[in-house]
Order: structure tokens, then C-alpha cells, then sequence
């Protein structure tokens, strides 16, 4: 697979067929083609904080190695962290219902791991999906392979943690709570982007979104 901002055009074109490529570009800034499959995974936007955390104090490029969480809440809140701000790169949500756009949770993906292997399956290929569907040690591979456990064995660079849901309560505030609910409803305003989390436990309150 190629990482978009790592490798660039000539990277990616240099990638043997078929292609994966990763981003972390809002959609305004990504060209999008009807031939192309995108798969989108939103995160909610305290547990996006506290990977985003952790992600950029592990990477020394970043320079943030002796930064602590409060400091990066600031630059998480306002919109200031590396690829752009996280309200911004949810303007993918208004493209979920392109035949060629298939648009995910994380904590959907969680919740029910072998659900969304048949669903990103059948979004890439019928015949994938069928073979997956009807042979349950191809799927159990696949979702092993895909598992925590399994990414960190492999991976070189630690991009995966705990993989849970609802870590936020260990690291934000009521008041850091309170700040980022406020400002995400209101960067949200006139969208249905926050009933994407109806059930999941990351406002403050404990409630969905009416």
C-alpha cells in the first residue's frame, strides 16, 4: 500500500496494480474520480484526539515527544493538528451515498469486525464477498489477520495501540469535554454527521444526539 502524503504521484504510480492508497486529506483537497473506490472510516472526536495523541508523540518528526495531553487538546479543538482539521475532513461525509464512496465507522468496525469485512468485501468485489461469506476459514483469516494483536506483531512503525472505544474518559476533562461537544455540534450544525455515534459512549452525558 502507498500513504498519499509519504509517497506522493510518482510513489503511487510506481505501486503495482491493484493500488491501495491511503489518505488523511479532506475531501477538497483529494481528487476524486467516479472509476476509483474510496473507503472512508470516520472516528468519534475524543477517541480521534486521543489516537491523534499518541500518534504524534510516538513519531519523533513531530517534535512533540515531551508534549502532554492538554497541550495537544489545544491544537485538536481548534482545528491545528497535522493534515488539516478534523471537522474538515469529515466534508467526506456528504459524499457516503456515491456508488463508489463506502463510508465506515470505527467503532462499527469494532463492534462487529467480520460484519464490516463483508460489507468493505462486497463494496470491492461481489465475488470476494461470496467466497467470504461462504467459507468460514477464509473469513477467519481475514479477520485475525486483521486484528490488534496481529498489526502490532507486523507493523514496523506503531501505528496501533489499544483499539478500543471510549478511551477519552481516561485523558479529557469535563471542561475539555464540554469544550470539544461545543465545538464539534457547532461545526456540524445542519448535518446528520453526529448520529453516526447514536449508542457510543463519547458525550460527556452519556446521551444520543436528538
Amino acid at each position: 500500500w502507498s500513504f498519499l502524503e509519504m509517497n506522493g504521484l510518482e510513489g503511487i504510480l510506481k505501486a503495482q496494480r491493484p493500488r491501495v492508497i491511503f489518505t488523511h486529506l479532506p475531501f477538497y483537497l483529494a481528487t476524486f474520480s467516479p472509476s476509483t473506490k474510496y473507503i472512508y472510516v470516520a472516528r468519534n472526536p475524543k477517541d480521534c484526539c486521543v489516537s491523534f495523541y499518541h500518534h504524534t508523540k510516538a513519531i519523533p518528526s513531530y517534535c512533540f515527544q515531551d508534549g502532554n495531553f492538554d497541550e495537544y487538546f489545544e491544537l485538536f479543538v481548534e482545528g491545528l493538528t497535522d493534515f488539516g482539521s478534523y471537522y474538515e475532513n469529515l466534508s467526506w461525509y456528504a459524499k457516503k451515498d456515491e456508488p463508489n464512496v463506502l463510508f465506515l465507522t470505527y467503532e462499527s468496525i469494532h463492534a462487529d469486525t467480520k460484519k464490516s469485512v463483508l460489507k468493505i468485501a462486497g463494496f470491492l468485489d461481489d465475488q470476494l464477498a461470496k467466497e467470504l461469506a461462504e467459507d468460514e476459514a477464509k473469513m477467519t483469516a481475514v479477520v485475525d489477520g486483521t486484528s490488534v494483536a496481529k498489526m502490532k506483531k507486523d507493523w514496523e512503525v506503531q501505528f496501533v495501540r489499544k483499539a478500543v472505544v471510549g478511551d477519552w474518559r481516561n485523558y479529557f476533562s469535563v471542561e475539555q469535554s464540554r469544550r470539544l461537544e461545543e465545538r464539534f455540534f457547532k461545526e456540524m450544525e445542519g448535518t446528520s454527521v453526529p448520529r453516526l455515534w447514536d449508542g457510543v459512549d463519547w458525550l460527556l452525558d452519556r446521551k444520543d444526539v436528538v
